[in-house]
Protein backbone atom coordinates (compact mmCIF):
# COMPACT_ATOMS: atom_id res chain seq x y z
CA UNK A 1 0.00 0.00 0.00
CA UNK A 2 1.86 2.69 -1.32
CA UNK A 3 1.39 6.38 0.92
CA UNK A 4 0.59 7.78 -2.21
CA UNK A 5 -2.58 6.17 -2.62
CA UNK A 6 -3.77 6.32 0.93
CA UNK A 7 -3.19 10.31 0.68
CA UNK A 8 -5.33 10.85 -2.55
CA UNK A 9 -8.61 8.94 -0.91
CA UNK A 10 -10.75 11.63 -0.35
CA UNK A 11 -11.92 10.94 3.42
CA UNK A 12 -7.86 10.72 4.28
CA UNK A 13 -7.94 14.55 4.92
CA UNK A 14 -10.81 15.28 6.91
CA UNK A 15 -9.62 11.67 8.81
CA UNK A 16 -6.75 13.61 9.52
CA UNK A 17 -8.43 16.95 10.62
CA UNK A 18 -10.89 15.02 12.76
CA UNK A 19 -8.16 13.15 15.08
CA UNK A 20 -5.98 16.00 15.17
CA UNK A 21 -8.47 18.26 16.58
CA UNK A 22 -9.39 15.85 18.97
CA UNK A 23 -6.11 15.28 20.04
CA UNK A 24 -5.26 18.80 20.84
CA UNK A 25 -8.58 18.70 22.61
CA UNK A 26 -7.92 15.88 24.78
CA UNK A 27 -3.96 16.59 25.47
CA UNK A 28 -4.79 20.44 26.74
CA UNK A 29 -7.79 19.19 29.14
CA UNK A 30 -5.28 16.40 30.59
CA UNK A 31 -2.54 18.87 30.65
CA UNK A 32 -4.59 21.45 32.23
CA UNK A 33 -5.91 18.98 35.04
CA UNK A 34 -2.59 17.55 35.67
CA UNK A 35 0.35 20.18 35.51
CA UNK A 36 -2.57 23.10 36.65
CA UNK A 37 -4.62 21.01 38.55
CA UNK A 38 -8.10 22.91 36.30
CA UNK A 39 -6.68 26.14 37.15
CA UNK A 40 -7.72 27.98 34.40
CA UNK A 41 -5.90 31.44 34.70
CA UNK A 42 -2.60 29.67 35.26
CA UNK A 43 -2.84 27.54 32.44
CA UNK A 44 -3.99 31.03 30.28
CA UNK A 45 -0.82 32.69 31.55
CA UNK A 46 1.67 29.73 31.41
CA UNK A 47 0.62 29.03 27.58
CA UNK A 48 -1.18 32.20 25.86
CA UNK A 49 0.41 34.68 26.78
CA UNK A 50 3.83 35.85 25.05
CA UNK A 51 6.49 35.01 24.40
CA UNK A 52 4.19 31.34 25.12
CA UNK A 53 1.83 31.25 22.77
CA UNK A 54 3.14 31.07 19.40
CA UNK A 55 4.94 27.82 20.92
CA UNK A 56 1.52 26.84 22.31
CA UNK A 57 -0.02 26.93 18.94
CA UNK A 58 3.12 25.60 16.90
CA UNK A 59 3.13 22.69 19.82
CA UNK A 60 -0.67 22.33 19.60
CA UNK A 61 -0.81 22.42 15.29
CA UNK A 62 2.71 20.25 14.61
CA UNK A 63 1.39 17.20 17.40
CA UNK A 64 -2.47 17.40 16.24
CA UNK A 65 -1.57 17.07 12.63
CA UNK A 66 1.41 14.08 13.61
CA UNK A 67 -0.91 11.84 15.37
CA UNK A 68 -4.05 12.55 12.94
CA UNK A 69 -1.76 11.54 10.09
CA UNK A 70 0.09 8.82 11.85
CA UNK A 71 -3.60 6.93 13.26
CA UNK A 72 -5.25 7.89 9.48
CA UNK A 73 -2.71 6.63 7.95
CA UNK A 74 -2.82 3.16 9.75
CA UNK A 75 -6.66 2.99 9.64
CA UNK A 76 -6.78 3.43 5.89
CA UNK A 77 -3.96 0.98 5.36
CA UNK A 78 -5.17 -1.79 7.54
CA UNK A 79 -8.73 -1.04 6.12
CA UNK A 80 -7.21 -1.11 2.27
CA UNK A 81 -5.39 -4.20 3.29
CA UNK A 82 -8.00 -6.31 4.37
CA UNK A 83 -10.18 -5.12 1.58
CA UNK A 84 -7.57 -6.62 -0.58
CA UNK A 85 -7.52 -9.89 0.87
CA UNK A 86 -11.16 -10.49 0.55
CA UNK A 87 -11.44 -9.70 -2.95
CA UNK A 88 -8.02 -11.90 -3.62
Amino acid sequence: MSLKKIMKMPTFWKSVGMLGILFIIIYNIINLGFSYGFDTSAFVEGNLKPPYLLRFILANVIGGFLYGFIMTYFKFKSKLKEEEKRNA
